[in-house]
């Protein structure tokens, strides 16, 4: 495998999959939807909006890893490192338009 592949493609027409595949999910499911959309209406900057939602996501997550006693594990790793690679400005700025 080339080591310089990692995270340069796009996926989709987004920046990588992980990006899309939040943004899908946001897209996707309700409650997720409703929260979007309340950080789109409250936050009029987007960098500000992006921070938000990464946070929010991060806390959930977290809570989650830990209710299932995975935070130390190859799967909580895997999960923590794809949301760092999510570009949550492109999707604040994608779904404003």
């Amino acid at each position: 495998m080339n080591e310089n592949t990692q995270n340069t493609e796009q996926y989709n027409g987004w920046t990588n999959y992980e990006t899309w595949n939040v943004n899908l999910w946001l897209n996707n499911d309700e409650g997720s939807y409703n929260v979007l959309r309340d950080i789109l209406k409250d936050k009029a900057d987007d960098q500000e909006a992006a921070d938000l939602l990464r946070d929010l996501i991060a806390d959930d997550t977290n809570d989650l890893l830990a209710a299932k006693e995975i935070n130390a594990t190859l799967a909580g790793d895997l999960l923590t490192h794809a949301l760092a690679q999510v570009n949550w400005l492109e999707i604040i700025q994608d779904n404003r338009a």
